[in-house]
């Protein structure tokens, strides 16, 4: 299960958060300012990291100037969750056309949207795999405005 999810620029700042479970506000801070911290000091690592992290595993991948962070228990699978950050991604860049920090900035309710139909309650949903259906959900989304 995903307990959080972060996207924070190449510089520490914190672009969307999303907590999939009752964090109190001094809690969230401290996580928000360790990630940033994290996220700031190893620009030169892979692009890809598994860490452990309190009592939790983190999951990240860096895409240009924006690093996807995935907070899971010991119990779940990493690569899936690899997988649901590239899936993110994809998605964003299919909806944005090209996706970058700036888009997250001036258009951060639809990045949310975008991530509240991947991630239900912590859960990668099931039908999120297939990338049309995704766009046909934001599509339908856009044509409401």
């Amino acid at each position: 299960m995903i307990r959080f999810v972060f996207v924070i620029s190449k510089v520490g700042k914190t672009r969307l958060s999303r907590y999939y479970e009752a964090v109190e506000d001094a809690e969230r801070t401290r996580i928000r300012k360790e990630l940033e911290l994290m996220v700031s000091t190893t620009r030169k690592s892979p692009s890809t990291a598994i860490k452990e992290w309190d009592q939790y595993k983190l999951v990240m991948r860096r895409y240009a100037s924006l690093t996807i962070i995935f907070c899971l228990d010991f119990k779940s699978n990493e690569l899936l969750a690899l997988e649901a950050i590239h899936h993110f991604v994809e998605t964003l860049d299919r909806y944005f056309g090209s996706v970058c920090e700036l888009d997250l900035i001036c258009n951060v309710s639809a990045a949310y949207y975008v991530l509240d139909q991947l991630i239900i309650d912590g859960v990668v949903q099931e039908g999120v795999t297939n990338k049309t259906s995704v766009q046909r959900v934001l599509a339908m989304h856009n044509d409401a405005k």
